[in-house]
This record gives structure tokens, C-alpha cells and sequence, in this order.
């Protein structure tokens, strides 16, 4: 989502087996020219990320917790994560959490998806993400799927390529602490 965008853009997590051992998902948006990878997750000193906390239901940026909603942690619940003019949002199985009130406001980045994953032990868990590539379960009214066919001509507006495919790929990282 480029930097002081309007719209309202919107995807699904689905967490399709709960996580087992001491894990922590942490969901929401992130700069993508920072091209960090999160030592300690999402939300971290330093980091411009604003993400929601599974196991607590806590929201975190620059390295601080505060409470905001609802454990999410139970197989087939779905995780909405919304972004509506510089305001960030989430739901849990279609029900706005913190009884509606922006998780974070006056966001003034260039976000995309992102999530990362907190263990401190052989902790296993399944997540089915949704962009809009098939029907969302709990679509907020004026959202769109944060999907390529959902992009204009003026996504990428510092060069003349025209081209949102090019900003979705898959990066695999695997830890090397044992």
C-alpha cells in the first residue's frame, strides 16, 4: 500500500492448527523498504511495524504491548487485518476487535503484509492466508482484498512500470539458532 494511501484494504488469516508449545503469531503491516527480517517479531523497537498478537490479543509497534482485543488461537478462527486511510484494524471472526476503535491511526508508510512467528521451543501451527485470491469469510463493508486485480495503474507511481505482480513473492528464511 503505497504511503498516505486512501483506500481500504483488507486480508484473512486462518489459523488451521492451533500452535502448539510457546508460540507466538504476530500479524499486521509493515514497511517493505525496511527489508528486515524480525529478530524478536513484529512490533519491535525500531521497527515500523504494526501488528496484533495472537495469544494475548495485545496490538505492538516500537517495542511495546498494549491491550486491544481478543486471544486468537483456536482452530478455524479467521484473523481480519484492515487498513482504512492510515488507520489499522482487526477482526476476529468477522467482529471488529476493541469494540471498533482503530488498533492504530496516522500511519504514514508504505505497508504491505507481514507476519512473523515467535518460538522459543519446536513449536508447530498452520496458517491459511487470503488476499483475495478466493471469497473472503468476513469481508468488511467498503474493504477490498489486498490482491493484485484490486491494484490500479498508479500503485507504482515512482517508476512508468505499472506492474503490483512484481511486489509478491515468497521469502524463506530459516533460523540458524539451535
Amino acid at each position: 500500500i503505497p504511503k498516505g494511501d486512501t483506500g481500504k484494504w483488507y486480508y484473512e488469516v486462518e489459523q488451521i492448527a492451533p500452535a502448539t508449545g510457546s508460540i507466538d503469531y504476530n500479524i499486521g503491516w509493515d514497511d517493505p523498504l525496511q527489508h528486515t527480517l524480525f529478530a524478536g517479531g513484529m512490533g519491535d523497537s525500531g521497527k515500523s511495524s504494526w501488528c496484533y498478537k495472537a495469544q494475548s490479543g495485545n496490538k505492538r509497534n516500537e517495542g511495546t504491548n498494549a491491550s486491544y482485543g481478543n486471544a486468537w488461537n483456536t482452530a478455524g478462527q479467521i484473523l481480519g487485518v484492515g487498513y482504512d486511510n492510515g488507520s489499522i484494524y482487526f477482526w476476529i471472526n468477522g467482529t471488529i476487535q476493541s469494540s471498533g476503535t482503530a488498533a492504530y491511526t496516522s500511519v504514514s508508510a508504505d505497508l504491505c503484509p507481514t507476519y512473523s512467528i515467535y518460538t522459543e521451543s519446536n513449536a508447530v501451527g498452520k496458517l491459511s492466508f487470503n488476499f483475495g485470491q478466493r471469497a473472503f469469510k468476513h469481508l468488511p463493508s467498503g474493504y477490498k482484498g489486498y490482491c493484485t486485480q484490486n491494484f490500479d495503474n498508479t500503485f507504482d507511481s515512482e517508476t512508468s512500470e505499472n506492474n503490483p505482480s512484481k511486489y509478491f513473492d515468497i521469502l524463506t528464511y530459516v533460523g540458524n539458532e539451535g
